[in-house]
């Protein structure tokens, strides 16, 4: 997809692979508060390591383990990957395990450290080709949503606009896309708007210019939004971005373009990064 991006750090990898994100690299802890997100998590322990989740009052401990959306949970992993999957992939591993599914070890799925191996991995579990085929008018939906993210008119995606794009009442779009992909409608916008944001903010725009790209009301907005959604608000992914891109800047790069690196917005940055108050935190969440 025109949207895929490779984002190259120090100790880890950032990917977007259509509307899926994944993490990676070394150590990759992190913090034991708990946190829900709206898109499925599945994390893999690269040899040698282990992954530690704890979902209630169960705990997970394995090579790979699955929290389904909107799960409370803790998660904590030395060495290995994370996907967060887009929802409307997360269906097919559903439709296996159960829509009541909350999390779980998964036996047999074994990482070999490699980063370009982890798309292979993920898909193994939720490639819905000939598995999962959904209505055509929510394919045509989320085709749509993409090709409005490439034309920089994501404001404008709505579930009206949704609706009337494969000519449906609203009532019954909202009934037949929580259907197909098994979360609401207004669930699977907030993550794909969160996405749009996050990569904005990771090409080093402005928190205020990624508000109004992803079509949040305004910066306060979207800061409640990906922090609940991230664990990080898009200050400190902003601090992140820019911190790893000083330190290695011909690794900072993207795989879908001609991109030379991001538009450095320290204007967003309170000039108070040197007691690293901001990378402390992302560290405390992802390593470093």
């Amino acid at each position: 997809m025109k949207t895929d991006r490779v984002f190259d750090f120090a100790n880890h990898r950032l990917q977007r692979v259509s509307n899926h994100v994944l993490i990676s690299g070394a150590p990759l802890n992190m913090d034991r508060a708990l946190r829900k997100h709206h898109a499925m998590q599945i994390a893999w322990a690269a040899p040698g390591s282990i992954v530690r989740a704890k979902v209630g009052d169960a705990e997970l401990v394995g090579h790979c383990v699955a929290i389904n959306s909107g799960v409370e949970h803790t998660l904590e992993i030395e060495h290995g990957f994370i996907a967060m999957v887009d929802s409307a992939y997360a269906a097919v591993f559903r439709r296996h395990v159960g829509q009541s599914y909350v999390g779980g070890v998964l036996s047999g799925q074994l990482w070999d450290g490699e980063s370009s191996s982890c798309l292979d991995m993920m898909w193994r579990l939720v490639d819905r080709r000939d598995q999962c085929p959904l209505d055509p008018r929510v394919t045509k939906v989320l085709t749509w949503m993409d090709e409005m993210e490439v034309a920089a008119q994501w404001p404008s995606v709505c579930g009206d606009a949704a609706a009337e794009h494969v000519h449906l009442s609203k009532s019954r779009f909202l009934h037949l896309f929580s259907d197909n992909i098994g979360t609401p409608w207004r669930t699977y916008l907030i993550w794909r708007r969160a996405i749009v944001a996050m990569i904005a903010i990771f090409d080093g725009y402005s928190v205020a210019h990624a508000a109004d790209v992803a079509g949040y009301a305004d910066a306060a907005h979207l800061s409640r939004q990906v922090k609940g959604i991230f664990g990080l608000s898009p200050t400190e992914v902003l601090a992140y971005a820019l911190a790893a891109r000083a330190e290695i800047p011909n690794r900072t790069t993207l795989s879908s373009s001609g991109y030379a690196g991001p538009h450095l917005a320290t204007k967003d940055l309170h000039h108070d990064l040197a007691g690293g108050a901001l990378m402390k935190r992302f560290d405390s969440l992802y390593g470093r």
